[in-house]
């Protein structure tokens, strides 16, 4: 089975196809939750910040145009919140 690219993904995202974030939740979820608990040392702020992330991608995926990889749009993301 051939790998579906994150960019593709979220190009379905931006479509309207909500369940093409699932992929993407799980390859990157661990890694934002990690870089939070490491700013925050707080379990529960760190999965309130990765979900939030996510929920931006959801509600901004008509408004943002998403150029290069997934991981450096969550990196321009989770900037908002440092």
């Amino acid at each position: 089975m051939e790998q579906v690219n994150d960019e593709h993904l979220m190009q379905k995202v931006k479509n309207g196809d909500l369940n093409s974030l699932a992929p993407l939740f799980e390859k990157y979820h661990v890694k934002l939750y990690n870089f939070f608990l490491r700013l925050t040392r707080n379990k529960d702020i760190s999965n309130d910040l990765t979900q939030n992330v996510f929920r931006r991608i959801i509600s901004y995926r008509k408004t943002t145009i998403h150029n290069g990889s997934f991981a450096h749009g969550c990196t321009k993301l989770h900037a908002m919140y440092i």
